[in-house]
């Protein structure tokens, strides 16, 4: 095998590893050990366990924030926000193991892996902005990193919920799936705007 593809081979036995086993299980020996070759070998591409972890992680976030944008924007703010929501749990419901170890795992010291952390802020970026600019549409004076952290959190407990394997055994057909994902998102939007109008009305009593 050439140089890059026995990076690319360790990053795939990896998460082979952590699906089975758990990502406390995954050591470099171990990978080297699974794909046959030395125990050198993986130290080529990776100075340690962390350094293969953090590449993994950031290659998700990449995949994450390629989903958040690949639908075209529209003219309207709140629909453009909405679409971001959907994409999340799309890519939370494809990509499970990616989405465990991206937002339930800990993660290697940011400072020390900043293409990881580069990319994991990328994509809150990217839902700041979709706030901003729903928050000028609505000419409002919105706490725009707050409501992204709101919006953030909404979504990501909905995409846990629907990641949650027992969540199949509810009386809900795929049809009343999408309809409540929808829901909640234009529960957000509803709470946006609220929230926007009721700051807007104390600011002019005061």
């Amino acid at each position: 095998m050439t140089g890059r593809d026995i990076k690319e081979a360790c990053v795939r036995e990896a998460l082979k590893i952590i699906e089975k086993n758990g990502v406390e299980n995954l050591s470099l020996r171990h990978v080297a050990r699974r794909l046959r070759l030395s125990h050198q070998a993986p130290y080529k591409h990776f100075a340690s366990k962390d350094h293969l972890l953090a590449e993994i992680i950031r290659r998700g976030f990449e995949t994450f924030a390629q989903y958040l944008e690949q639908d075209p924007k529209t003219a309207s703010p709140r629909r453009n926000l909405r679409l971001v929501g959907k994409a999340y749990i799309r890519f939370a419901l494809d990509y499970p193991l990616y989405y465990r170890l991206m937002f339930s795992s800990p993660h290697p010291d940011p400072k020390k892996h900043r293409a990881m952390s580069d990319h994991s802020l990328a994509a809150f970026d990217l839902l700041r902005e979709r706030v901003a600019a729903l928050n000028l549409a609505l000419r409002a004076n919105m706490d725009v990193e707050a409501e992204a952290l709101f919006v953030w959190s909404t979504v990501h407990g909905l995409a846990s919920i629907l990641s949650w394997e027992h969540i199949n055994g509810l009386p809900m057909t795929p049809g009343d799936r999408r309809r409540r994902i929808v829901h909640v998102l234009n529960r957000i939007g509803d709470g946006l705007r609220a929230g926007a109008s009721a700051k807007s009305r104390r600011a002019r009593v005061e």
